[in-house]
């Protein structure tokens, strides 16, 4: 077998079956894929046909469907672990989902002219699924609906149709239920949710956090379940997010809306409202005139973590004890080139975990009474955008 033809066996193999996670980093890859693909063929030869079939299926693919994946297959490999890994096991689980697909359905996906239509066509036939599981009456109530109301009103039945679903797999779990009602929470959970957690929810979420409140299990789920998609701790407390609740002089707003040299400044924290850390920042770089600093308070130093020191104990003790030993120099250099600078300094510390598949210290640690609400295991931080108000 040439280098070449190895070589594409391996991006077959990285996409199929990720036999090349048990290959160990040697001076020359090829020889250790070699090896690993010997022992498997003692060790488990049912595995090893199926890597052949699947080779024989690459070796026919074109050309240019061969280098995309490649390029898939290195931008996998670029996650973090806990990243790559769940993309594979999507990808594994719509392999099996199509394969046993009617011809027809396969073949309508397979013709669709781009990405944009291929998804629109697999979420029609999903939705088509997940109808034909619903009980008799909600697909009477469906049909029923007004044309013009249906396609939303189908998404709605489907969503609470899996809310249920989850619900009762937690439930299994919790014979004995516990108080569903956001006032009956412990005080200092009541606190994290008002001034940190609620202002980081999407209006979808804030509103799918109400409508749990009472219920039981959905109010625990839904509770952990925004709480770990939101981490906190890193990025520090949230600030005021809108003008309103910014201290300022009394005649700060008659002069930020009147005077033609401060509007820009009111029109940016205008268009920053409700948005964390975008609002901070906002009032930040407008504080930093000495004339505007007359109008407005600058935001208290706790609001803006931008050293070590600022975090609390297990986040320092994480970036000193975890984190900084598993950066390379570059990583480091870029670390500490970051230090002061909010919020880039915490917004790297979440990125550079995630990197490296390390779960940074956060809210959800202080309540380990929610922790049997869950419904996925946190083995991973979740992926960070940068933006804390809900928006991709």
């Amino acid at each position: 077998m040439n280098g070449n033809r190895l070589l594409a066996l391996l991006a077959s193999l990285a996409l199929w079956a990720p036999v090349l996670a048990q290959v160990p980093a040697t001076p020359d890859p090829l020889a250790a894929a070699r090896q690993q693909l010997e022992r498997l063929k003692t060790t488990d030869p049912q595995r090893y046909a199926a890597l052949q079939d699947n080779f024989a299926v690459w070796s026919k693919l074109p050309a240019e469907r061969q280098a995309a994946l490649r390029k898939l297959d290195q931008e996998l490999q670029e996650e973090p672990a806990y990243q790559r890994g769940r993309y594979e096991r999507v990808m594994e689980r719509y392999a099996d989902w199509l394969e046993r697909l009617p011809a027809i359905d396969r073949k309508h996906i397979d013709s669709a002219p781009n990405r944009t239509i291929r998804l629109q066509r697999i979420r029609e036939i999903r939705t088509r699924q997940w109808l034909a599981r619903l009980p008799k009456t909600q697909i009477e109530k469906i049909a029923k609906t007004p044309e013009a109301e249906r396609a939303a009103f189908t998404k709605q039945v489907i969503r609470d149709h899996l809310e249920d679903r989850l619900d009762w797999a937690v439930a299994s779990r919790n014979p004995a239920p516990a108080s569903p009602r956001r006032e009956h929470l412990p005080k200092d959970l009541q606190d994290y949710l008002e001034k940190n957690l609620i202002p980081l929810l999407s209006p979808e979420e804030e509103q799918r956090l109400r409508s749990a409140d009472g219920k039981w299990p959905r109010f625990p789920r839904t509770l952990i379940e925004l709480i770990d998609n939101h981490p906190l701790t890193v990025e520090g407390p949230i600030g005021p997010i809108y003008i309103r609740d910014t201290p300022m002089n009394q005649l700060a707003m008659l002069y930020l809306e009147k005077d033609k040299n401060l509007r820009p400044i009111y029109n940016r924290l205008k268009d920053s409202e409700g948005k964390w850390p975008e609002y901070g920042v906002a009032v930040r770089d407008a504080t930093r005139s000495s004339f505007v600093k007359k109008l407005i308070v600058p935001l208290h130093p706790k609001f803006m973590p931008a050293h070590a020191a600022d975090f609390p104990p297990p986040v320092q003790q994480f970036a000193d004890k975890k984190l900084l030993p598993a950066l390379d120099e570059e990583e480091a250099i870029q670390l500490k080139a970051a230090d002061g600078n909010w919020p880039a300094y915490p917004q790297l510390l979440l990125d550079l975990a995630a990197k490296h598949n390390l779960v940074i210290p956060s809210g959800s640690n202080r309540w380990d009474f929610l922790d049997r609400y869950r419904y996925r295991p946190q083995t991973a931080p979740p992926a960070v955008s940068g933006r804390r108000d809900g928006l991709p």
